[in-house]
This record gives structure tokens, C-alpha cells and sequence, in this order.
């Protein structure tokens, strides 16, 4: 696009092209003039000509009287830090004009005549009314915020305790670091370009609900660390637990993992208001740390069943003395060789489909037939032992008996069943495995 007009103006230049933009680049400050008549674009023809300026990063110091009366003037785009001086600030331009400036013109020139839309990514735009900060894609670039450090870079951060509903509309990319920092808002609004959450944006928030949309595929290491969020579903592509990933979110007490989960990362739920916990028998990993300081923890559910699959780095730190980590019947004894500095209680209480109930003792046979009558899906039991089963009845009747495997013939096998459907009074069982089935 060919510069229509030029001029030189202290150590800056402006560039006027036949669009309408005036640039103005330069390394220091324009010159100041006394009075508008001064300045050497100025003329009616001209003026009325500009509808965009763009302030180059490297200008410094706007002319005093330099702007007035350029009130065609849609926006005003400063690709730089805020101005070290702007004399004409309350008169330039014109109160329609919109101003897009990034987080260091916060508090600054707050008396301009023109409003301030405030810069907060690549593309994106931060408006702030009634209690609603809306992010929008107002011009070219990815739509992803900038890589705020820390909850004081963010530009609305004097302003969070007014904020109670958040819209990221489309075009914007991500969930910045450290964006809802501060905030209790009673809604989030996401748009379904939004695909990536960033470590540590929703560190500090006051909120506490949050559903991960459909359209977000990615989450990043202490996204939800210091959140107030009480509950949380893993979205089913987390197979993998980020590290830190709710790192001293206290109020957090409960949390379910996807489908499939295999690795809890380092730190990710340290220092939690969690108090019970169900792990997925595909779990092969637990990073360092991931349950430290877990005071408040009670319980622990694990499916895993061969605990030499599982590894555990901080076992002997995480949880807490007392709380009760629930196996599969029958493997307590290879879970307490496998971690024998645990600090957790190991306790055989769950069941599997695939690992046998052993029963050697009549005291099995008791707590098999508890279990029997409160579950609903099948459980399989392998008989490791002659027992005397006494006149425990079993519960609940309807109950089919099936016989997937003998060690003997199969009319020991029919009596067994028969034996089975009229109850027990006495009986030294057989050696067999067997499946019983709600009907």
C-alpha cells in the first residue's frame, strides 16, 4: 500500500496511506506545538481524511495539540507500552474514538476523551461494564492471551472484585494464565474457539463450579492451582493427570477421573480439601507428591489389581496416617510388600470381575456373602479351600448360581448348585471357582 502523505515530527515519522491510516513510528517523542494550527498536517483536508491512527511500539511522547479535532477517528491502535507523555490527552480525538492499549496504560490517562479498549492478547480486546469482562477478537493475531507471570500483570486486576460474569467470546484461543485470578464469578462464558486452558488460569479464582467444555482438548500443568472450585470431572481426554494441577486448591472435595485414566502427575492434588478419592484400575502412575498434605482425606478407593503395575513415588508421604486405601479383596498383602512405608492403612473391600474373591476360611464365606448382597454386577469367587460353610443364608434369593470351572466332576458340580438355590445349613464345599450373577 503506497504512503500517500508524509511528514517528520521530532524523531517520528507519520505515514498517512489512501486508506485513511495515519502511522506514526519512531524511536523518542513528536515534536509539541502551541497551538493545533502548528502542526504541519494540519489541514481540514487532511484531517478529515484519518480514520484509524496506529501509535508504532517505540513512540514515546504524542504531540500537544497534535490531535484535536480528528474526530473521524474510528480507533486508535498503540502497539506499544503506555506513553510517557500525552499533553493533549483530554482533547484529542474524539469521545466515539476507541483507544486499544495493552495492560500497562491501566490507571493511566483516565480522563482521555476517547475510550480505552484495553489489549490483553494477540488479537484480543478486554472491555470491563455492569460486572461483565468480555474478551474480544477485535483484530488479526492467534486470539491467545499474553503470558501474564503473575496475577498483577493482568490488566483488570484493581478491578476483579466488580466482575461477576466472564465471556470469552469467538476468536479467542485460550484461558490465559492467571485471566480469572481474584475473580468470583457467578457465570463463564466460553465461545467454542476456546481449546487450551493454561497453567495457572484459574489460579486465585474465587469460583467454584467449572464444566470443561467440549471444545477444550487441552489443559496445562497447575491450570486450577490456588481455585476455589468444589468439584471437578476430568474431561475424557485427561488420561493423564497434569502435574499440580489443583496444587493447594483446599476447597476441592471431590474429583472423578475419565475413563482410562493411567498417570496423576506431581503435586496435583497436594494440599486438597479432598477427604475420599476412587482410583481407576488402569492407573499405572502417581507422580511425586500428587496427595501431599492431604488432611482431610478419609478414604481411598483403588481398582487396581496387581499393585507391582502401579508406581507410586511418594507412598510413604501421601495421604495421611489413618486414612483407610481400599483394594481388591485379596491382594492386601501384596499391596503391603509392594509399599511397605505407606502411610495409609491398607483394607480389602472392593471387588473385581476379573480377580477372584478368595475363600479359605468361613469368615471369607461370611464377608463374600455380604458382598454378594450389595452389589449389582457379577463377582467371581474361587473356593481355595474345604470350608464349613455353616447355616450362613445368602440374601437375596434370586440370585442365579453359574459354574464356569471344577476341579471335580459334574455331578459334584449339580449338587453344588442345588445345594446352592435351597440355601446352605452345612456343608464342606467343593475346590472351585464360580460366578454369581444378579438375575
Amino acid at each position: 500500500m503506497d504512503t500517500e502523505i508524509h511528514w517528520t515530527s521530532g524523531v517520528c515519522t507519520l505515514d498517512l496511506d489512501g486508506y485513511g491510516t495515519l502511522t506514526i513510528s519512531g524511536t523518542g517523542a513528536m515534536a509539541d506545538y502551541a497551538t493545533t494550527a502548528d502542526c504541519p498536517w494540519n489541514n481540514a483536508g487532511i484531517i478529515s481524511k484519518v480514520t484509524r491512527v496506529i501509535v508504532e511500539d517505540g513512540v514515546t511522547t504524542l504531540s500537544n495539540n497534535g490531535f484535536t479535532g480528528f474526530t473521524n477517528v474510528a480507533d486508535v491502535i498503540f502497539n506499544g507500552d503506555v506513553l510517557s507523555a500525552w499533553p493533549s490527552h483530554t482533547t484529542d480525538f474524539a469521545n466515539s474514538t476507541v483507544c486499544y492499549v495493552n495492560y500497562s496504560w491501566t490507571g493511566r490517562y483516565t480522563d482521555a476523551l476517547a475510550t480505552f479498549h484495553f489489549d490483553c492478547g494477540s488479537g484480543l480486546d478486554w472491555t470491563l461494564s455492569g460486572g461483565i469482562l468480555a474478551i474480544s477478537k477485535t483484530k488479526e493475531g492467534t486470539g491467545t492471551f499474553y503470558n501474564y507471570q503473575n496475577a498483577n500483570e493482568v490488566p483488570w486486576r484493581n478491578d476483579v472484585g466488580n466482575i461477576t460474569a466472564v465471556v470469552l467470546e469467538d476468536g479467542v484461543a485460550d484461558i490465559g494464565s492467571y485471566v480469572l485470578s481474584g475473580i468470583n464469578a457467578t457465570t463463564l462464558t466460553l465461545a467454542e474457539s476456546v481449546t487450551h486452558i493454561c497453567g495457572h488460569a484459574f489460579d486465585g479464582s474465587l469460583m467454584t463450579e467449572f464444566t470443561v467444555p467440549a471444545s477444550v482438548t487441552t489443559i496445562d500443568a497447575y491450570a486450577f492451582a490456588n481455585s476455589g472450585l468444589t468439584a471437578f470431572v476430568t474431561p475424557s481426554f485427561m488420561t493423564e493427570i497434569p502435574e499440580g494441577l489443583f496444587d493447594g486448591s483446599s476447597d476441592l472435595s471431590a474429583v472423578t477421573f475419565a475413563t482410562g485414566t493411567t498417570a496423576i502427575g506431581a503435586n496435583a492434588f497436594r494440599n486438597t480439601g479432598l477427604t475420599e478419592i476412587t482410583f481407576p484400575a488402569t492407573l499405572t502412575t502417581i507422580g511425586a507428591n500428587a496427595f501431599g498434605n492431604w488432611t482431610a482425606a478419609t478414604n481411598v478407593y483403588c481398582s487396581v489389581l496387581d499393585p507391582g503395575t502401579l508406581t507410586w513415588t511418594s507412598s510413604a508421604t501421601d495421604f495421611k496416617e489413618g486414612v483407610q486405601f481400599h483394594v481388591v479383596y485379596g491382594t492386601v498383602t501384596q499391596w503391603q510388600s509392594q509399599f511397605p512405608s505407606a502411610r495409609v492403612t491398607f483394607v480389602g473391600s472392593t471387588y473385581s470381575s476379573t480377580q477372584p474373591f478368595e475363600i479359605a476360611s468361613r469368615e471369607d464365606w461370611n464377608t463374600f456373602c455380604d458382598l454378594v448382597s450389595n452389589v449389582s454386577t457379577s463377582i467371581c469367587a474361587n473356593l481355595t479351600a474345604d470350608v464349613d460353610l455353616g447355616s450362613y443364608e445368602l440374601p437375596g434369593k434370586c440370585w442365579r448360581s453359574h459354574i464356569s470351572r471344577l476341579t471335580r466332576t459334574a455331578r459334584d458340580a449339580q449338587a453344588y448348585k442345588m445345594r446352592w438355590l435351597r440355601g446352605f445349613e452345612q456343608w464342606n464345599a467343593l475346590h472351585c471357582q464360580f460366578v454369581f450373577q444378579p438375575p
